[in-house]
Parts: C-alpha cells; sequence; structure tokens
C-alpha cells in the first residue's frame, strides 16, 4: 500500500522519527510502502539503503519480525521484534 507522501512530507517525517525506525512508520505514521520507507531511511543515514526482512513464528507461536538496514551493502541498523540496534560500522 502506497500513501505517496510528498518529498516534503517524508523529509519532515525523517527528523521527527525514532528508532525503532521501520515498526514506527508501520505504526505511527501508516507508511509501510517499502520504497517510502527506503526514502525515509535515506535522509535519516544520508546514503541509499536496502531492506531486508523476515518473519517467522517460533516454537512458542511468539512471532518473531527481524528487519535489517544495509549501507553499501554492510549492515547498519537492525530491528528484532521491535528494539532497535545499531551495528557499529563506518559509513
Amino acid at each position: 500500500m502506497c500513501n505517496c507522501k510528498s518529498k516534503e512530507h517524508l523529509k519532515l517525517i525523517s527528523q521527527l522519527i525514532e528508532p525503532p525506525y521501520i515498526h514506527n512508520m508501520e505504526e505511527q505514521y501508516g507508511i509501510t510502502d517499502e520504497k517510502e520507507q527506503k526514502k525515509i531511511l535515506y535522509y535519516i543515514f544520508k546514503k541509499i539503503v536496502t531492506i531486508k526482512k523476515n518473519e517467522w513464528t517460533n516454537q512458542y507461536d511468539k512471532t518473531i519480525k527481524i528487519r535489517n538496514v544495509y549501507l553499501d551493502n554492510k549492515l547498519k541498523y537492525t530491528e528484532k521484534n521491535n528494539y532497535p540496534q545499531f551495528i557499529n560500522t563506518p559509513y
């Protein structure tokens, strides 16, 4: 679903949003379109990003969500069950 926000609106969101970024984009701002999420992360990290998402259910019927953000093919940021973690890799 594309909310098709304007460039200015996406920039504003990038200035207001706090980690966990992807979770908050979806929950607080209703941005589920990956292209828009990438644009916001671009404004945050100042680089083009790649997002890889995985979701599964473990043996205790708990849903595990992992979202990884890559800059220059290096893992920079990850969310596991909506808890953010920054990876110390140089830009």
